[in-house]
């Protein structure tokens, strides 16, 4: 039972959420543009993949070869992306193989409506399974099925199912080709781009208060620079070397920049005159410009004009302007001042100064300026595929408690369904071109209700504007070969530069495309017209009908979403709390991959939320419930930034800390309170509640005077039982129903 009348109770955080309209949430789905995902770049190295082939084709007089190279071009440059080298062309990579291998067995699998159905469902069924790895190797599941889909309605000899494998291989090896084209002249680009984009955040996350319910800023950064990063894993040279330094750098400046910002909200509480909130207000400035020097070298790839040598090594206008606010800081007279306060600023404040030094330094040497005159290769690239974790997560995932294997299952039914009413509609009423019906139903059906819903609208909207727009080339443009492989090469470039951004331009550029495609078989427009309006209307109704029929509502598993949000937290203030005692490079290495994961699982939790209000089964007061219960774990995951802060700060201090008897029993208090929880929302069994206000009156109380009144730690350990309390008291009101 928790205490509230003791000393330290504080009052319950208002976690309120604002009230949105669930229309206005699903209208937001259907009208949002990504601008982060446009690529130029992208769009024209695709464009050329697909084009080149057409162009040889045509010279050569041999277009249906073209057409199936042009294929396998296109269908793997879905796969192609912004992120590293490696991971992009391995992905690629995988692409090629998996797009020959569609074309092989669709067009073997045609002869017979029942082997149609059958590898249709099968390769269904692996698509919605991919869905377990991520949204990028699941979409690759869905290209890859639908060209199956198409080739089956071609059935070849197997000779020529061979030779059209071969075609459809060499069409995507030559986009691989063209994507990793600039390798050698920049290889370390989108992690350079990815840090780039980490310090330009975290320039403006120094001048901005957060929210003591926020969610803490800069995730989507972090993590994005993280995930670059990684994929240098098994480089070790000095280029890659530098660039997970920048990435540690980040990780500690952001964490520095928090607390700053939550110490300067008690500054103007606990001060009279201003003065130490002034000084604040000039560090950060200071400090905003650094990280702007920091982001734009790194954007730019040149060293700043401006940054100078120093005896502790590169130094701008910033950085001094920072250290002379620090100097200014220790100056304060003591008397009229909190000093317990000012301790913590200017232990942030010096480590903040240190890490800047150090940011400077690499971001100068990591330009490319210096990475010419310093880099040299020591380890040869691992270009083998690791698929021991991905086949573990598959099976896995191989459990009707699962979504992805739900989703699977409904996915294979539906298309196998929509591929035999295709084939009977084709004989009956001699239906043009029915393989686009299950074609539709592998496109839009999700395993989530926003994202089928609003996919089955922009998907239908998007193809009548597309096939509009495709009627109006066809009489407003000559009829000849040159011009439409011209309008091909545009309209994919298009596609692939601003298409990833918003899935209604998507589809109406693949409607585009494909009248443009099959025009060049010699087939009429206008047929193509009609049973592509036809085919995609009826796949639409099919998928949106099916999963009305079976949805997977996120209701079902946000609460085991949520579980595991609170597992990783556990996991990483464990580790937090162990380096108080000291951090060794493995206890680092380990406290980096439970940071990583636990931004993850929040991100997941937010976008598992916000699925759920768009839901209409769910109640306002059930989407007020989960708004609040994230609220709350937000105030949590803020006060562990703020002890990693005091870690990173003054790591020895805090020796004494970890061998107090009563912090490690608070520490236990907190993991277990974090192993309850996630237990309830699982619907099981878990350990009791401890009283975690009673252990932190223990801690506060034990003449620790690192843990004594007004502290950061005394503080943020409060903020983590007020935390912990009322996300407790949001569970226990309201469990969640069981996954079903």
């Amino acid at each position: 039972m928790a205490a509230p009348d003791s000393p330290t109770a504080s009052p319950k955080p208002e976690v309120g959420a604002p009230r949105v309209r669930r229309w206005h949430l699903f209208r937001r789905t259907l009208v949002d543009f990504d601008r982060g995902k446009i690529n130029a770049a992208r769009g024209l190295r695709n464009a050329l993949g697909v084009a080149l082939p057409l162009a040889a084709g045509a010279w050569m007089h041999e277009m249906q070869p073209a057409l199936v190279v042009a294929t396998g071009a296109l269908n793997v440059g879905f796969a192609d992306s912004t992120e590293p080298y490696l991971p992009r062309v391995r992905r690629m990579l995988a692409a090629c193989v998996l797009v020959s291998l569609a074309v092989v067995t669709g067009s073997l699998s045609g002869w017979t409506v029942a082997s149609a159905i059958l590898a249709a469902g099968v390769w269904a069924f692996g698509a919605g399974m991919l869905v377990s790895l991520g949204t990028q190797v699941g979409n690759l599941g869905v290209s890859c099925t639908c060209v199956l889909l198409i080739f089956a309605a071609h059935p070849l000899e197997p000779r020529e199912a061979l030779l059209c494998g071969v075609l459809a291989l060499c069409g995507g090896l030559l986009q691989v080709g063209l994507s990793a084209l600039l390798w050698a002249l920049d290889p370390y680009e989108p992690e350079r781009l990815a840090l780039a984009a980490l310090y330009q955040g975290l320039a403006r996350l120094s001048g901005r208060t957060v929210a003591m319910g926020e969610s803490p800023p800069g995730t989507v950064r972090a993590s994005a620079a993280s995930e670059a990063l990684a994929a240098r894993q098994g480089d070790h040279s000095l280029g890659s070397e530098r660039y997970r330094a920048l990435l540690d750098q980040g990780e500690r400046i952001r964490v520095c920049l928090l607390t700053l910002r939550t110490l300067r909200e008690r500054v103007d509480a606990a001060e009279r005159d201003g003065s130490i909130a002034r000084l604040l207000d000039e560090y950060f400035a200071a400090a905003r410009a650094a990280l702007e020097e920091v982001g734009e070298m790194l954007r730019t790839g040149k060293a700043r004009v401006g940054a100078e040598e120093g005896a502790a090594g590169v130094k701008s206008h910033a950085v001094a302007q920072a250290e002379r606010s620090l100097d200014a800081m220790r100056r304060m007279p003591e008397a009229g001042h909190p000093r317990v306060l000012m301790g913590d600023i200017e232990g942030q404040m010096d480590a903040l100064n240190r890490q800047l030094r150090v940011t400077l330094e690499l971001a100068k040497n990591s330009t490319r300026t210096g990475l010419m005159a310093f880099a040299r290769s020591e380890a040869a690239r691992p270009w083998r595929l690791r698929p021991s974790g991905e086949l573990s997560t598959l099976r896995a995932n191989l459990s009707l408690s699962s979504t992805a294997f739900r989703h699977a299952v409904r996915l294979a039914v539906c298309v196998m369904a929509a591929d035999g009413l295709g084939a009977a509609l084709g004989r009956t009423l001699a239906w043009v071109r029915p393989y686009w019906l299950p074609l539709t139903v592998v496109v839009v059906l999700k395993p989530d209700f926003s994202s089928t819903f609003s996919r089955g609208v922009l998907r239908l909207a998007g193809t009548f504007v597309g096939l509009v727009m495709a009627t109006l080339l066809f009489h407003g443009l000559p009829r000849t070969l040159p011009v439409e492989i011209g309008l091909i090469m545009a309209v994919t470039f298009i596609l692939r530069w601003t298409g990833p951004a918003h899935y209604g331009l998507l589809a109406m550029c693949v409607s585009e495309l494909v009248v443009l495609l099959v025009a060049l078989t010699g087939v009429e427009p206008g047929q193509v017209i009609v049973a592509r309006a036809r085919n995609t209307a009826l796949g639409g109704a099919l998928a949106l009908t099916a999963y009305w029929l079976w949805p997977t509502w996120e209701r079902t598993q946000v609460g085991e979403i949520f579980a595991r949000m609170l597992d990783a937290y556990r996991r990483h203030f464990e580790l937090l709390t162990q380096a108080f005692a000291g951090e060794g490079p493995e206890l680092t290495a380990a406290m980096d991959k439970t940071r990583s994961a636990s931004r993850l699982a929040r991100t997941n939790v937010e976008a598992s939320v916000d699925r759920l209000a768009a839901e209409p089964a769910t109640t306002g007061q059930e989407r007020d419930r989960w708004h609040a219960r994230l609220a709350s774990s937000h105030i949590f995951a803020n006060a562990m930034i703020m002890l990693h802060a005091r870690l990173l700060a003054e790591q020895e201090s805090l020796r004494p800390l970890a061998r107090n008897g009563t912090f490690q029993e608070f520490v236990r208090d907190v993991l277990t309170t974090l192993e309850g929880l996630a237990a309830q929302l699982r619907g099981v069994d878990g350990p009791g509640f401890p009283d975690l206000r009673a252990a932190h009156y223990k801690l506060v109380s034990s003449g620790e005077p690192m843990a004594g009144r007004h502290t950061l730690i005394s503080v943020e350990t409060d903020k983590m039982v007020n935390s912990l309390n009322t996300l407790r008291e949001q569970v226990l009101e309201g469990k969640p129903k069981a996954d079903s």
